[in-house]
């Protein structure tokens, strides 16, 4: 939780990094203290890269505001980008009034 109030990064997104997951958050490493000195630097994939979103009106269809990430548009509109990412995949067809659809 320090972390997260430190950081604004939400703590269960660095819990992944830590046990493994994920590969950063946010654009940092994260490890617990006590694994500090044996932590192994993973290489970056430049192909897991956020990638842009789209909000869309759920109602009209059209197209409110184009995010960096969904991780972005989820800090920006208040929401978790969970919830945002099970409406890009597929597991969902909206959520708050809103679609969300990779830009092309």
């Amino acid at each position: 939780m320090d972390a997260e109030r430190a950081t604004g990064i939400y703590n269960n997104q660095i819990s992944h990094v830590c046990i493994g997951r994920k590969l950063s958050a946010d654009g940092f490493y994260w490890c617990h203290v006590d694994n500090y000195k044996n932590y192994v630097f993973k290489k970056y994939n430049p192909h897991n890269k956020p990638k842009p979103v789209l909000q869309i009106n759920k109602i009209s269809d059209k197209i409110i505001k184009t995010f960096d990430s969904a991780y972005n548009a989820a800090r920006e509109l208040n929401m978790k980008a969970t919830t945002i990412r099970r409406v890009l995949m597929g597991r969902k067809k909206s959520t708050h009034g809103y679609k969300f659809k990779f830009a092309s």
